[in-house]
């Protein structure tokens, strides 16, 4: 069979020299030799112009020139082509309009994050419908990098497609369901031995995603089981009841992984929905939203207690680790899990033959039937082909159906961690904070968790209780002062003081009086006597210096409450008649972006029948451990 060459839409004739390889979920490529070129058609040879191989009943292999040497065995060109998803791969995703360029998406659409990735390049062809809404993040990826990354996540294929000249960007399962090509060994084919794969078979899986150390997003896949099912609706984190697919192999206590959070069941209301007890492993995760499609299945069954027939069962343990640091949430991570676990936890049949016939009618992702040399026949799925005119036929790489490859994310036991993403980092800040309070004018530690803040892991609350302290007191006076005291005279039984000639009585104007006792006891008639007062303007001096209470004693308590500024709650322990370290107050210090207050109030104290104000020094800290974005 000959093969034609067109460049930009300029012929070139028949080549003799050349060969291609299309692979799934791959840039394809092709190396092509051309030569008694004239100008016109050297002319064309221009990196980025477009590329077509006819075979004369169709097009067999597109692409563009990516480059080219010339003076190759004499006058001679080669061509070295790649396939149009190259497009992709040699463009940065950036969104000119953020303040960083940085692109990201929260629980969004896939397909919508599809076409603003690809938005000026090429243009939307088959997006699945049921491609699911994620968090992701592509930071100065490539373009087809990032498009990769989806189509692991959402368990799909992807390729790039041209029609009319224009290219249009795929992601679905790619191929036929029914067999599109029959190759018969011995005849047309030449096959070597099918093999199990079992170097790829990984059957307890870590994805880790954004984020680094404690902080870092981390997800499991488990091949311990047989029996799975979905959820069928969107839950909150408080959400008790489920729908899935199906309960059939679950029972009342039971215990469930749905994601990273394990849940006991609580009833089995129907053969779709349940009821659970949420968060039964709260100490490593608390209870958190989950996405419809994402995979539940028994907690019963381990590592060391695989289910019959599981992959663990039938492999024993076989780990790896996958890192997708683009990855910004939990439920993505729990989906990437979900579909890595059950495309790695089988190990499927790979295998290859020659193919001598003149054309090749199927494509890569359609099924195909292999008739054996001894006439049974096998479906199989066409992986890749390669065809080198040296030897004038085709090689076919072909795997199981149902067992989905996608070299872009082969996993490997030695995988570089670094990436273009930029993370963030653990970082620790402390708020310290002393003051004299009492009873009706308690200490309050105000502090604010930053909006970029994305996971708060540890909030200790450490005090002292001290003596309340004064930076000042006044000098106590000498008490000396003077005042004039006046006298007047009356007769015994006069009424009329001012003509008093006979005795004499002493009277004060200090004080007021009842009457006047005379000799003999006689009283005199009752009189008031004008008294006054006087205020003496004086000064006391300040004497400077660092004074403490006396009557502090370590047994006096104190109430601690903490949450958001306005909405505190006592602190379990409270109220403290001793001091405390490292005091967990997590619970009360929950999202960022949001301020918090930490209220001490020295506990009243009752004598006889009042209640009076204690008072005293707190010295309190407040250590934070948190994850903070670099963006």
């Amino acid at each position: 069979m000959s093969y034609t060459l067109t460049v930009d839409g300029t012929s070139f004739g028949e080549v003799y020299r050349f060969s291609a390889k299309k692979e799934n979920n791959q840039v394809s490529e092709a190396e092509i030799e051309c030569y008694d070129l004239d100008a016109t058609q050297e002319g064309k040879i221009v990196y980025g112009n477009w590329v077509v191989l006819n075979n004369g009943t169709r097009d067999m292999w597109k692409g563009i020139i990516v480059d080219y040497k010339y003076g190759v065995d004499g006058d001679v060109y080669l061509l070295k082509c790649e396939g149009f998803e190259v497009k992709l791969f040699s463009r940065i995703s950036y969104d000119e309009t953020s303040t960083d360029g940085r692109m990201e998406w929260t629980n969004t659409s896939m397909n919508t994050i599809i076409t603003e990735l690809i938005d000026g390049v090429i243009s939307i062809g088959t997006l699945d419908a049921d491609l699911p809404a994620i968090s992701f993040r592509a930071e100065y990826d490539s373009i087809l990098g990032a498009l990769s990354g989806l189509a692991r996540i959402a368990g799909k294929d992807w390729w790039v497609s041209e029609s009319a000249g224009i290219l249009y960007f795929n992601m679905s399962d790619r191929g036929s369901a029914t067999s599109q090509q029959t190759f018969t060994m011995g005849s047309d084919s030449h096959r070597e031995e099918e093999e199990q794969n079992l170097n790829d078979v990984y059957n307890v899986l870590y994805v880790l995603g954004y984020g680094d150390g404690i902080n870092q997003l981390r997800g499991q896949g488990l091949g311990a089981v047989t029996d799975r099912a979905t959820l069928s609706a969107d839950i909150t984190e408080t959400d008790t009841s489920l729908t899935i697919s199906d309960t059939s192999f679950l029972g009342i206590g039971d215990t469930i992984w749905i994601g990273r959070e394990k849940c006991e069941i609580a009833s089995v209301v129907s053969p779709t929905e349940l009821t659970v007890t949420r968060g039964i492993n709260s100490d490593k995760i608390s209870p958190y939203p989950h996405k419809s499609g994402i995979l539940v299945y028994s907690a019963e069954y381990t590592e060391s207690i695989p289910q019959t027939s599981s992959s663990i069962d039938i492999n024993g343990i076989q780990e790896n680790r996958y890192i997708d640091r683009s990855i910004t949430d939990q439920n993505t991570i729990d989906r990437l899990a979900d579909k890595l676990i059950q495309k790695y936890e089988d190990s499927g049949i790979s295998g290859k033959f020659e193919y001598l016939g003149d054309d090749l009618s199927a494509d890569v992702g359609d099924v195909i039937t292999i008739v054996d040399y001894d006439g049974s026949s096998t479906e199989r799925v066409l992986k890749s082909w390669s065809y080198s005119e040296e030897t004038a036929s085709f090689e076919i790489v072909y795997i199981s159906k149902g067992v989905f490859e996608d070299k872009i994310v082969s996993l490997e036991k030695n995988m570089d961690v670094n990436n273009p993403y930029g993370q963030g980092s653990t970082n620790i800040f402390q708020i310290q904070s002393y003051e004299n309070c009492d009873s009706s004018s308690p200490l309050h530690v105000r502090f604010r968790i930053p909006d970029d803040v994305i996971a708060i892991n540890k909030v200790l609350l450490s005090f002292k209780r001290q003596p309340f302290r004064l930076y000042s007191k006044q000098i106590t006076s000498d008490g000396d002062h003077n005042h004039n005291s006046y006298f007047s005279m009356a007769p015994k039984g006069s009424s009329d003081f001012d003509q008093a000639s006979d005795i004499i009585y002493l009277m004060g104007a200090i004080d007021s009086y009842s009457g006047i006792i005379v000799s003999g006891n006689d009283t005199s008639i009752s009189k008031s006597v004008a008294n006054a007062t006087s205020n003496v303007s004086h000064t006391h001096p300040i004497l400077l210096g660092i004074n403490n209470d006396t009557g502090f004693s370590t047994t006096h308590g104190v109430i601690i409450e903490a949450g958001e500024d306005g909405s505190v709650t006592s602190v379990s322990g409270s109220p403290f008649t001793t001091d405390e370290n490292e005091i967990n107050i997590l619970s009360h210090v929950g999202e960022a972006g949001k301020w918090y207050d930490i209220v001490f109030t020295p506990e009243q104290y009752v004598s006889g029948e009042n209640t009076y104000d204690r008072i005293m020094r707190i010295e309190a800290n407040v250590y934070v451990k948190c994850f903070i974005r670099s963006n």
